[in-house]
């Protein structure tokens, strides 16, 4: 993250200078460009400090802050120290646009930091474009986050990136038959599960072209009782915690007697 993120700085502060990226309406709009003059580069955070999703939210924001530490205890960027205004969006879109047009139009940052659910950076990005205000997603990974944007970022891989290689590490381990468990009210976990299907079996197909297709079965995360009666099979899981939990632990009440499971990055043990 400390990488990241004094490389993101060094980069948004030097292209201050760059006459291309200086907007004409700065001075009356309060946007980017003014958290850098004084004697400290001024960075904006908006993330899920509340909310349903906090856990993802105060682990980033705890993440950037110890980053911030360690650079402003380096000396900073450019000699100058960062400091970070942080934003809580409540875990919700129409927040996440509002807390970003604060930080832009009243706090003048030079960038914005966040967010990590997708849905909240496709928000607050569309106002990052308008306002040519550079922002770095630390883990959204729907593709369209960045697609087409100007001054949009992110530092992880994409869906239809892990999509793949879940798939072809699904099939490389010998699994012919998939209960892809997916959350249906999650845009991650429905966008996972549908690169995860069509790299699993395009991979097989062209493997075994002779042989039955590996199958990937899709089942929502909230019924999965009746996998439980199938055949043992391996198990997919790109659900976010807490879902994940709920379903590994209905999964063994209910008997089924999955030998092997595998899950994504958004599955992580509860706090």
């Amino acid at each position: 993250m400390r990488t990241f993120l004094a490389a993101f700085v060094l980069i948004v502060v030097s292209s201050l200078f760059l006459p291309a990226c200086k907007r004409e309406d700065s001075a009356s709009s309060g946007g980017a460009g003014a958290g850098s003059s004084s004697n400290e580069i001024v960075l904006g955070e908006y993330g899920s400090m509340t909310g349903s999703t906090a856990t993802f939210g105060t682990s980033s924001h705890d993440g950037i802050m110890l980053a911030v530490d360690q650079i402003n205890a380096a000396g900073g960027v450019l000699g100058k120290p960062i400091r970070v205004i942080t934003e809580d969006d409540q875990s919700k879109a129409d927040e996440a646009v509002n807390a970003v047009q604060k930080l832009i139009n009243r706090d003048r940052v030079v960038g914005i930091l966040g967010e990590v659910a997708s849905k909240r950076s496709l928000a607050a990005g569309n106002v990052c474009e308008k306002y040519k205000t550079p922002m770095l997603s630390p883990a959204s990974t729907n593709p369209e986050v960045t697609r087409n944007k100007e001054y949009v970022f992110r530092t992880c891989f994409t869906d239809d990136f892990q999509g793949l290689v879940c798939g072809q590490f699904a099939l490389k381990r010998g699994w012919k038959k998939v209960a892809l468990l997916t959350d249906v009210n999650n845009d991650y976990s429905k966008g996972l599960s549908k690169f995860f299907k069509l790299a699993y079996e395009k991979a097989a197909a062209r493997s075994s072209p002779t042989k039955a297709i590996a199958r990937a079965t899709k089942i929502s995360a909230r019924s999965s009782r009746r996998s439980s009666r199938r055949r043992p099979m391996r198990c997919a899981s790109p659900v976010t915690t807490p879902t994940s939990a709920t379903c590994f632990a209905r999964r063994a009440r209910w008997g089924w007697r999955s030998r092997s499971s595998a899950a994504t990055d958004g599955t992580a043990p509860r706090r």
